[in-house]
């Protein structure tokens, strides 16, 4: 068997996977509190609504001025399908840097690219809410964007070290970026990175690192902004419609079951386990190279694990607390990608303390392992979830239609805005696409309303 042939053929099919979530951008449209966002910051001017929201909603300082500065503000739909498109790209991009960086350095190109196309293809099969996921600017801003920056800080951080003393001082000034916006996305965000980086503080000055003090400043800089957010009185505003909240035990107990749930329909999905079998020699191979698994930062497996079962607890755990119901899947989308990469690091991790400690040697698999495995993983990906939906919606043209209804309904509220016509007709789509709208987009247009009336009078010549 040709190595370079069936690697080719393996990033292709991968590649080809991703394919149907980039085209679907095209039909991506704002609804909603895309709409919200706009029209009080077309309303009240960009700082006012700052105020606007810190007072009154919530303290994501971060995602709330992105919001602000939607597209959908300066009135470009495209720029807001260009954005979904941009988010996509990031997170094969942050992924791919990941990777390179932290688990598989000095490996091949095609290498990183099929473990990164791999990475982003079980991450866009399995989240839990597509639509949400990508398509979506205000779950994309909080949440997925995030994600992309805790990636880019890790890199940063690491790749920091192998330059120059004023280079390095470059990098490390731009990592500080990341944790300000990353903890002024979401409340889990937050949460997430300040467990990631108070472990890591912990370690560094346990082993006496000479990155300790660097780590305690990344720790210091994500408490004074988590400060900020959990000091906004919007938090107290916003939880007054959530009268169930605050139940420790109720909170826990949802938080165990829907994290057990959750994590064993993960675990079990074919492309999941085929791609596992086939990274544990892989994480053989560079376990003397990792950065995560280099000695003067070494991790004990059961460690690792923790880290990552108490992660993914808190997703769950934080909406039920704080809302008193299981939080929306956007949310959930947040935690598999926490997952995902964290089950991969923790194969890493224990292939590196067993090779090191009791001398495990892991042998090349066999061939036939990967003539099972190449073609069964893409044919798997193909045929399940999101990515079987994101083709239908294609195939079918339901993504098509819909964007073209989208764009009359728009059409026809900008008319009655300039009109002044009052309740304006709505025709209500019914033949959804599953990966770039929901139901929910289909029932309030209150927001929508608000916008169109705005953006008319704003638009309207001056006598």
């Amino acid at each position: 068997m040709n190595r370079a042939v069936w690697k080719r053929a393996f990033l292709f099919s991968l590649l080809l996977g991703l394919l149907p979530f980039l085209i679907l951008t095209l039909f991506c449209n704002p609804s909603y509190d895309d709409y919200c966002h706009a029209a009080k910051t077309l309303e009240l001017g960009f700082i006012d609504t700052q105020k606007s929201f810190y007072n009154t909603w919530n303290g994501r300082y971060f995602s709330m001025a992105l919001l602000s500065l939607s597209p959908v503000t300066g009135g470009s739909f495209t720029g807001y399908k260009i954005f979904a498109l941009v988010i996509i790209l990031l997170t094969f991009i942050s992924i791919f840097l990941f990777l390179s960086v932290i688990l598989l350095p000095g490996a091949a190109p095609v290498d990183r690219l099929i473990a990164a196309s791999l990475v982003t293809a079980l991450f866009s099969n399995q989240m839990p809410d597509i639509t949400e996921g990508y398509y979506w600017m205000p779950a994309t801003v909080c949440y997925q964007l995030a994600n992309v920056l805790t990636l880019f800080f890790f890199v940063l951080v690491v790749k920091s070290q192998e330059k120059s003393r004023s280079a390095r001082a470059v990098l490390l000034s731009f990592a500080f970026f990341p944790v300000v916006a990353i903890t002024g996305s979401s409340e889990p965000s937050m949460i997430f990175l300040l467990l990631l980086l108070t472990s890591i503080t912990v370690k560094a000055f346990a082993i006496r690192s000479s990155k300790r003090h660097l780590w305690l400043a990344f720790l210091t800089v994500a408490a004074v902004c988590a400060f900020v957010v959990v000091a906004a009185p919007g938090n107290a505003v916003r939880g007054s419609h959530f009268p169930e909240r605050h139940r420790f035990f109720f909170s826990v107990g949802h938080a165990l079951i829907e994290a057990a749930r959750y994590s064993v329909k993960w675990v079990t999905n074919p492309a999941f386990v085929l791609s596992t079998i086939l990274y544990v020699p892989v994480a053989d191979s560079f376990s003397d190279r990792s950065v995560l698994l280099k000695r003067h930062f070494y991790i004990h497996p059961l460690t690792a694990l923790l880290l990552l079962l108490v992660i993914i607890f808190l997703g769950f755990f934080a909406p039920l607390w704080s809302m008193g119901l299981v939080g929306p899947e956007r949310t959930m989308n947040q935690v598999y990608f926490i997952f995902l990469l964290g089950w991969f690091i923790n194969i890493s991790v224990c292939v590196g303390y067993f090779k090191e400690k009791q001398g495990l040697v892991i042998s090349r698999l066999p061939v036939y392992v990967y003539l099972i495995c190449v073609p069964l993983i893409p044919l798997a990906l193909f045929c399940s979830n999101n990515t079987r939906a994101a083709i239908k919606d294609l195939a079918s043209g339901r993504a098509y239609h819909y964007d073209q209804a989208v764009r009359e309904r728009r059409k026809l509220f900008e008319l009655c805005a300039r009109e002044g016509i009052s309740n304006c007709p709505v025709t209500k789509n019914e033949d959804l696409p599953e990966t770039t709208s929901n139901p929910y987009f289909e029932i309030v247009f209150r927001c929508d309303e608000q916008y169109w009336k705005m953006r008319a009078t704003a638009a309207a010549p001056k006598n």
